[in-house]
């Protein structure tokens, strides 16, 4: 008989959260963006007359605070197994 199904608990541990959000949740985390912005992407933006890197959460230090915050209140961290100290996916 499968071992799985007698004892159910002994299978693999699996995260909740599918691989492809992983980046998105960690750079929303850090830095308030869903996607970071790259080099070749500030230099385009500047191409055609705009801020290299547009003002968002992560210029101020107090709008992280408020998104770790969210992250707390909301129980975000322990639904996705996001180690709020380490910045980093558990498992």
């Amino acid at each position: 008989m499968n071992e799985e199904k007698i004892y159910p608990l002994r299978k693999p541990y699996k995260n909740p959260t599918p691989e492809v959000a992983k980046p998105l949740i960690k750079n929303v985390f850090k830095t308030g963006h869903v996607y970071l912005l790259e080099d070749f992407v500030s230099s385009d933006r500047e191409m055609i007359g705009l801020e290299g890197i547009p003002k968002a959460a992560f210029d101020n230090k107090k709008s992280i605070e408020e998104i770790k915050k969210i992250f707390e209140l909301t129980e975000t961290h322990k639904k996705t197994k996001f180690d709020i100290r380490k910045e980093e996916f558990e498992g």
